[in-house]
C-alpha cells in the first residue's frame, strides 16, 4: 500500500465515529483532570498503591495531570475507576493495534512521547 493509501485510509478512519458497540462512542481527546494514587489517606475508598511510587519510595508519580501529561505507563481507565498500568514497561511498548488511538513514537533524545506527526519533539526540540 503506498505512503498516500495508508494517510487517505488513516483520515477516512478518523472521519468515523468508533463505537465499542452501538450505544458507547469512544470519544478522543478528552480533559482527564487528574488521576493518581497519592491520596491515599484523602479519600473514603481503598486505593491501590501505584507501583512506580512504590519502587522509588515516593507519592509524586501521577497518572495523568490535567492540562499537562499523561505518564508513560499509563493505558487508560476501565469502567469504573480501575487504572491500566503498565509499569515498568512503558505504555508505547506494550499497547498495540486498536489499543492505541493515533500513532505515537518516542523521543530518542529525551525519551518522552508524542504524536508521531510531529518533525520535532515538543519537549526537547529534537529534529527527526
Amino acid at each position: 500500500m503506498e505512503i498516500s493509501s495508508i494517510i487517505t485510509w488513516q483520515v477516512k478512519a478518523a472521519d468515523k465515529e468508533e463505537r465499542m458497540n452501538d450505544k458507547i462512542r469512544h470519544l478522543k481527546g478528552g480533559n482527564l483532570g487528574d488521576i493518581d494514587f497519592i491520596s491515599q489517606d484523602k479519600v473514603s475508598w481503598k486505593q491501590s498503591v501505584c507501583p512506580w511510587n512504590e519502587d522509588e519510595g515516593v507519592n509524586d508519580h501521577k497518572c495523568a495531570v490535567k492540562y499537562i501529561s499523561i505518564c508513560k505507563y499509563f493505558c487508560g481507565v476501565k469502567y469504573l475507576d480501575t487504572v491500566l498500568c503498565s509499569y515498568p514497561y512503558e505504555n508505547i511498548d506494550v499497547l498495540s493495534g486498536n489499543e492505541i488511538d493515533r500513532p505515537m513514537k518516542k523521543c530518542p533524545l529525551c525519551g518522552r512521547q508524542h504524536d508521531s506527526d510531529n518533525t520535532s519533539c515538543p519537549y526537547c526540540d529534537y529534529i527527526y
